[in-house]
């Protein structure tokens, strides 16, 4: 005999319908965003880059030798005298421009003012050497001027070889120091920028082509429910 049909209790397990997979994700708003930003960063970075390569450019042109807007104002071979018309009450500097060693010249000078009394010199550090233009550039030794005039510089040194001595603006040095830094650190970080906004880039354009991908698949599926035929992209 037949039993009457019992509903299941409530809580009990009940079979499933058939298994739906979620429908894929098709906003593109985060790709597009990632672009974005990609492409922006890339950007920044070539501008960047550009301005580091101008400034190493300009630090490198022709720094040392005595010009306008050069940091050098006279030089010499370092084995003969080295006259410098100078401005009453400045600073400068004493480099050595060496083009055969990475190392210090060890010298001292002594500086003659216009009227033949010696002038007061006070040696640098030379732990500091800028390479510029194929040459070691170490700062030795610096003077002040008190009157107009003529001046002359005779250095001494242990060293044999051929090397140069020339009178540099304090400033100018340390502006020369300055922009070969900052260029390099522009230049690197131009490179490190560039290689991430080419990444962004790229994972972005990947994004949004995926999502794009899903958009023609939705749509296809739509139309076909609705009897109407699938559209072409």
């Amino acid at each position: 005999m037949s039993q009457p049909y019992q509903p299941p209790h409530p809580g009990a397990w009940q079979p499933q319908g058939p298994y739906m997979p979620a429908p894929p994700k098709t906003s593109t708003r985060g790709a597009r965003v990632l672009t974005l930003i990609g492409v922006l960063a890339l950007v920044v970075a070539v501008v960047v880059g550009v301005v580091g390569i101008t400034m190493l450019r300009d630090a490198v042109t022709d720094p040392l030798r005595p010009s306008a807007g050069s940091v050098v104002i006279a030089r010499g071979p370092s084995d003969q005298a080295l006259t410098l018309d100078a401005e009453a009450g400045r600073t400068y500097s004493l480099v050595s421009l060496d083009a055969t060693s990475a190392a210090g010249v060890g010298a001292t000078a002594e500086v003659t003012g216009p009227d033949g009394e010696p002038v007061r010199v006070l040696p640098v550090d030379e732990s500091t050497h800028l390479s510029v233009d194929g040459y070691t550039v170490s700062r030795f030794a610096s003077f002040t001027t008190t009157t107009a005039g003529t001046y002359t510089i005779d250095v001494v040194s242990s060293v044999t070889r051929d090397w140069d001595v020339a009178v540099a603006d304090p400033g100018g040095v340390d502006d020369l120091a300055r922009d070969l830094v900052v260029g390099v650190v522009l230049v690197v970080a131009g490179v490190i920028g560039a290689g991430i906004g080419l990444v962004l880039s790229i994972a972005g354009w990947i994004w949004w082509a995926v999502r794009r991908s899903n958009q023609r698949r939705v749509a296809a599926v739509q139309a076909g429910a609705y009897g109407y035929p699938p559209q072409r992209y």
